[in-house]
């Protein structure tokens, strides 16, 4: 119910995953950066863009060569 608390950008969202995976932080509304230990990643599909978002996500992941796996291995 907040503005801005979603991200709605595709390419913003992956961003934001990537600098997450690779740097252990995201970038609060206010700008602060915070840290965030996190051991997944849970993908919402109530988006009418969450298959794209999926799909872009999972091509960015791999072409960064971040494995990709399920939680049952």
């Amino acid at each position: 119910s907040i503005a801005g608390a979603m991200i709605e950008d595709t390419d913003a969202a992956v961003a934001q995953v990537l600098t997450l995976v690779a740097q252990g932080h995201v970038q609060a509304l206010t700008g602060e950066l915070v840290s965030v230990e996190a051991e997944s990643i849970c993908l919402h599909g109530d988006n009418p863009r969450a298959v794209a978002f999926v799909r872009q996500l999972r091509e960015k992941l791999k072409n960064d060569k971040i494995q990709i796996r399920s939680f049952l291995v």
